[in-house]
């Protein structure tokens, strides 16, 4: 029970962030989103991996297309999947497009520079 109201939660305090953000540009053609969630790594041990940021990613992919975005989702992608989907995303978008970028993951911070 607590999962779920987590991920509902999480879910509505999304929608309205975008809600709010999409409010103040009426101007704009179209509304993207490119959603990764990445729960296994091939060069970390079992007890390491991730169990839930491929479920919050679609789950953020499931309120994006509610509020009329067109969802790029990449869940479990390798390095080159990674590549491929945003190289597909990014092709999409034009000038004056909403575009919404979350990541569920692991990440890592080297010489003050991030990485996901």
């Amino acid at each position: 029970m607590r999962k779920t109201r987590g991920v509902i939660a999480m879910r509505y305090v999304m929608a309205l962030l975008c809600l709010a953000i999409s409010t103040g540009t009426a101007h704009t053609q179209n509304r993207q989103a490119f959603v990764v969630g990445i729960d296994t790594y091939d060069k970390l041990a079992m007890d390491a991996q991730l169990r839930k940021a491929r479920a919050d990613a679609r789950a953020i992919a499931t309120t994006f297309r509610e509020l009329g975005y067109a969802v790029t989702l990449a869940d479990d992608v390798t390095r080159s999947g990674f590549n491929e989907a945003w190289q597909d995303f990014i092709t999409k978008l034009q000038i004056g497009d909403t575009v919404v970028f979350y990541f569920a993951g692991h990440g890592i911070e080297l010489n003050a520079q991030n990485y996901l």
